[in-house]
């Protein structure tokens, strides 16, 4: 569960795991990842209770969803004086871990590359629920990062 099998660490026999499976095949089997936190659609509307194993893959059918934002850039934190070689944006959940990342350069997103719209568009499958995003511009001038954004979603 928190990477014993990856790491070679061994349960004792006395915690209950059992021996007719590894803990891998029994997530598999069960239809869930503790480490990822992730559970397939059919084991969360139980379909047949008590009926494991789950006759799907695991990529078939974990809970995906697809976001779609529109993130707003503080145009004034830009340095309008400085050539922008692009914008790199993250895309935070809950617990601060960066489950999506783009870099938006000209051909990705000229009128903001321009600075011309302050809008830059995100769309992403995700099995977590965005929670923040955070913004960064580069500077192709100096190669050096900009001032950094961010704002909740």
């Amino acid at each position: 569960m928190f990477g014993q099998e990856e790491h070679n660490i061994v349960i004792d026999p006395k915690y209950g795991l059992g021996t007719t499976r590894s803990f891998q095949e029994f997530e598999k089997f069960g239809g869930f990842d503790f480490k990822k936190c992730r559970i397939q659609n059919y084991t969360l509307k139980a379909l047949k209770a008590g009926e494991p194993p789950n006759p799907c893959s695991w990529e078939e059918d974990l809970v995906y969803q697809t976001y779609k934002f529109d993130i707003p850039l503080n145009m004034s934190k830009i340095d309008k004086e400085r050539k922008v070689k692009f914008i790199a944006l993250g895309i935070l959940s809950k617990f601060n871990q960066e489950i999506f990342r783009k870099d938006y350069f000209e051909k990705d997103a000229p009128d903001v590359i321009s600075l011309k719209n302050n809008i830059l568009k995100a769309e992403f499958d995700g099995e977590d629920k965005p929670a923040r995003w955070v913004v960064h511009p580069f500077y192709e001038d100096t190669n050096a990062w900009g001032e950094r954004q961010e704002g909740d979603l």
